[in-house]
């Protein structure tokens, strides 16, 4: 976030034009503040950035911190994950970023479970695609 504040980044928004939210994990967003930052490199890095509330420390647990946990499969997709997808579904966002890869598989199963076309990536994600590098795209390698 803070070489795209000081210009060291090139950002092509373009390359991101689907409407994008992010979902604050609870250890960046409770735990060490970490907020702003994942807010920074979306806002750059897609064009059309829609916020969810409520967000930062007071954001909703998807509850992915309890994906370990297989026997109560049905309470992270009915009732910590039904209010998580309302907040998403009401962004109108047709992706959702986050930085935690707990919560990306739990929020990819509830997509999957509650049968949305959302697509579920990192923050990363949109700021690799973003990058230019002497005014072109960054190549991108796809790993398998």
């Amino acid at each position: 976030a803070e070489h795209i504040q000081a210009g060291r980044l090139e950002l092509d928004k373009s390359k991101n034009p689907q409407p994008v939210t992010y979902h604050d994990p609870c250890n960046f967003g409770r735990s060490c503040g970490i907020t702003e930052e994942p807010r920074i490199i979306l806002q750059a890095s897609c064009a059309d950035f829609r916020e969810m509330y409520p967000n930062r420390a007071e954001n909703w647990c998807c509850g992915g911190g309890l994906s370990a946990m297989d026997d109560i499969h049905q309470f992270r997709m009915e009732i910590s994950g039904r209010k998580k997808l309302e907040q998403i579904l009401a962004t109108g966002a047709t992706n959702v970023a986050t930085a935690c890869s707990n919560c990306k598989r739990q929020l990819t199963q509830l997509m999957e479970y509650h049968q949305q076309q959302i697509e579920v990536g990192g923050v990363h994600d949109m700021l690799s695609r973003a990058i230019l590098v002497g005014g072109k795209a960054a190549e991108r390698k796809e790993y398998t």
